[in-house]
């Protein structure tokens, strides 16, 4: 691909997150003093050595920008950064186009470029499909002019501390650039430039940052700085905690179907500490599941091989009666024909339970895991007390939830199965247990028995069971 075809990938990002706050987060010390997970949903740009930071994974940060030669001219320096990569839009000058066309980067990594073209100068829209200012003195200049292609407004930095800016010509002999992370590897400042060298590098990346300054004067740009402290005064301060005063008020979740898709996770923005702040979770988890107010009364006048069932209910405030089909395992709020109101009838609460016929089919000395921490657990749990002993561990895919307690049990990744090679699985997430039946028999060979809550019909009721599963089970809602 020759330069122009390599820039033209760019086009795309093009005032892509117009009217949308962004971050650009630097490596400087004073990150290590700000909780970073705030910026989880935010537009963040990270550079550099970013992935260092053990908050890196739970921000994600959309853009990556590589401005350090160190990453393609010392062998081997770029695996540790792939390694702990997040998924993220990579942007490289084109001086390293050359090693990363040739290197492998993996599937989370999509690769892009930018490149220095000192004919452009700020008269005219900074355009990262085209050549942009040889503004070049330090990595979060790129990103800020990444951040005005992609129309973020307003814009502010992080961790920018430039305690460099401020060097004297006394310490710059044993100088090194502070980071928020430890380098036993870090050079001195007199090792790569003399002192006049460095301030005059100093004087330019000071110019270039005023005269980015007035880019964004001009386009209606407002640029902050919200690193807690250091020396970089070009723009007006703000305080990084302020722009969080609640996630539900601070536009922190972009993508609001994909967010309610994962369980809308909470964020901590309280001042409890993270044990404090699961636990807090872990009861609000538990309450939603609890069972809400029943109707009046209801009974099961017929169940269907799939579960379905013919109810009939009274009222709870007024008294009328009303018929309605209902799941056998899905619980739900029903209006009452007359008054409106809304009565909760869950047909498993009226079952016949049996202890014994619940754990027929469960093997008496193994360890069983229950996978899926919702509502259709909670009622087993609550109905056939068996199910608290500690052999029977919970699970579940949603990483959210993972790590939470629930009726007394801690909810492990699915991946404690292939560590413990657990090899009898109860599938408690009945609207996803063909998903999860699929997920066993392809990624999890330890697992021999899969089993599910179905039901049989005796002459005292309806009786709730574990079932060994088949295809069949899969077809219906049993």
């Amino acid at each position: 691909m020759n330069l122009e075809e390599v820039l033209a990938k760019n086009r795309g990002f093009k005032n892509l997150h117009a009217g949308k706050r962004g971050f650009i987060i630097g490596n400087g010390p004073s990150t290590a003093l700000q909780d970073l997970k705030f910026l989880k949903g935010e537009i963040a740009i990270a550079v550099n050595a970013f992935y260092r930071h053990p908050d890196a994974k739970i921000i994600n940060p959309d853009y990556w920008v590589m401005a350090d030669p160190f990453f393609w001219e010392q062998p081997g320096a770029l695996q540790p950064a792939l390694d702990k990569a997040v998924s993220t839009k990579m942007f490289v000058t084109t001086a390293g186009l050359s090693f990363f066309s040739g290197t492998r980067m993996g599937t989370l990594i999509d690769m892009h470029f930018y490149h220095y073209d000192i004919t452009k100068t700020i008269d005219v829209p900074i355009d990262f499909s085209e050549g942009i200012p040889h503004f070049g003195h330090n990595v979060a200049i790129v990103s800020l002019m990444l951040a005005f292609y992609l129309g973020c407004n307003p814009i502010y930095l992080i961790g920018c501390d430039h305690n460099f800016m401020k060097v004297t010509e006394e310490e710059y002999e044993s100088k090194v650039l502070d980071h928020f992370y430890h380098d036993p590897n870090q050079y001195k400042l007199d090792e790569c430039l003399t002192w006049d060298q460095w301030t005059s590098a100093m004087a330019i990346m000071a110019l270039e940052y005023g005269l980015l300054k007035s880019y964004a004067s001009l386009w209606g740009v407002d640029v902050f700085n919200a690193t807690r402290g250091g020396y970089l005064e070009v723009f007006p301060r703000k305080s990084y905690e302020s722009l969080f005063p609640h996630s539900c008020n601070a536009d922190t979740v972009k993508e609001h179907a994909q967010y309610l898709r994962d369980g809308c996770s909470l964020v901590n923005d309280s001042r409890h500490i993270d044990t404090e702040f699961r636990d807090l979770r872990s009861l609000i988890t538990e309450f939603h599941l609890q069972p809400r107010v029943s109707a009046g009364s209801f009974q099961i006048e017929s169940i269907q091989p799939n579960g379905e069932c013919d109810i009939e209910f009274a009222c709870r405030k007024c008294g009328v009666q009303g018929k309605v089909k209902v799941a056998f395992w899905f619980g739900t709020a029903v209006q009452c024909p007359s008054c409106g109101f809304k009565n909760f009838i869950d047909p498993f609460q009226n079952a016949f339970h049996r202890q014994d016929a619940f754990s027929a089919h469960l093997p008496s000395d193994r360890v069983i895991a229950l996978w899926g921490a919702g509502g259709i657990f909670y009622k087993l749990i609550k109905k056939y007390n068996l199910l608290a002993a500690q052999r029977f561990i919970l699970v579940d895919a949603n990483p959210s939830l993972q790590g939470l307690t629930v009726c007394g049990k801690t909810i492990h990744s699915p991946d404690i199965v292939l560590q413990n090679n657990i090899n009898t699985v109860a599938i408690t997430a009945l609207s996803r247990k063909d998903e999860i039946h699929a997920t066993l028999r392809r990624n999890y060979p330890c697992v021999e028995h899969v089993l599910i809550p179905a039901f049989d019909i005796t002459k005292d009721g309806i009786v709730p069971i574990l079932r060994v599963i088949d295809e069949q089970c899969i077809k219906t809602d049993l």
